[in-house]
């Protein structure tokens, strides 16, 4: 490092939480980014496209906008992902046997395999991030980010997908 030159960021007490909140999120997104790269799924600019297609195959997506609005992404951002992922032969087109101007959108083997390789390193991701909590420790964690995402939802956020409410065991 130069004389003079800024060092890292480091935090006053008072904004650490908030801090080490976000590089978390910063080295968990690396992490995932370099697995989708190790299974060549690096350039596609809207994975969970294909996750999608591999939890749902047999839901039928009427446009592209219908699949856009489901994502929470922009239409034309679906146009351009779903062109270069079936130029890369992951996904391809079906057309509607009732209406031409459709097409039903399918995984191939290949964008199959590819998103089971994610899944798998993905769940090995988690387990290594967690090694070292115990159940109870996980437990409270799993509160505080419930509680964290429903400040969100209360201050105008979506979420993403719909966040899983598990029923309370009774003792």
């Amino acid at each position: 490092m130069t004389a003079g030159a800024p060092g890292p960021f480091v935090p006053d007490r008072e904004h650490e939480l908030e801090w080490m909140l976000r590089l978390v999120g910063r080295m968990h997104f690396e992490r995932i980014r370099a697995e989708m790269a190790a299974r060549g799924l690096d350039d596609v600019s809207h994975p969970r496209l294909l996750f999608l297609l591999l939890d749902q195959p047999d839901r039928t997506f009427t446009s592209q906008k219908e699949l856009a609005d489901f994502l929470g992404v922009r239409s034309a951002s679906v146009a351009v992902s779903l062109k270069r992922m079936e130029s890369h032969g992951l996904l391809h087109r079906i057309p509607d046997e009732q209406d031409s101007r459709r097409n039903r959108i399918v995984l191939t083997d290949k964008g199959r395999e590819r998103i089971l390789g994610c899944i798998a390193a993905f769940k090995e991701l988690d387990i290594g991030m967690f090694r070292d909590f115990s159940d109870k420790e996980r437990e409270q964690l799993t509160l505080y980010y419930r509680r964290i995402i429903q400040n969100l939802v209360d201050m105008g956020a979506n979420p993403p997908f719909a966040v899983p409410h598990r029923q309370e065991e009774s003792d």
